[in-house]
């Protein structure tokens, strides 16, 4: 290629070349030498590719967490009609003690729903905050 900035078809014609280089998984570097360009311009498309994908990738598994989370909720929540039924039905026929240890569970697993729901909420934040470190 010339010196110069190119017309827009040649540009484009560069980023499909540039491309299937990024896909082989060749460098910036040797791409720019086989296409005859500055490596900075090279690098400049090659950044802007791994950008996207890393951002893409980085919201499907932000998808798949806050979806495994409820999931959990789900399952929780079975739990919890399991055993609040189970309460109401042995109520009359059961010691102070097994009472006491299904509403001490019917307990945990409230609090356990209440930590998933602010994790749910919290998940972008979280994922932002571990890319970072």
């Amino acid at each position: 290629m010339s010196n110069g900035r190119p017309t827009a078809q040649q540009q484009i014609t560069l980023q499909n070349k540039l491309r299937s280089y990024y896909e082989k998984g060749i460098s910036a570097t040797q791409a720019a030498r086989h296409c005859n360009i500055n490596p900075k311009t090279a690098c400049k498309y090659f950044r802007e590719w791994s950008n996207e994908i890393n951002q893409t990738e980085s919201k499907e598994f932000e998808n798949k967490i806050t979806e495994m989370r409820l999931q959990h909720l789900t399952v929780l929540d079975r739990q919890l009609a399991e055993l609040n039924y189970m309460f109401e039905s042995v109520y009359h026929g059961r010691t102070f003690q097994d009472k006491l240890n299904i509403v001490k569970m019917i307990l945990q697993i409230m609090d356990r729903k209440e930590k998933l729901f602010k994790d749910i909420k919290n998940t972008p934040k979280i994922l932002k905050k571990k890319s970072r470190e």
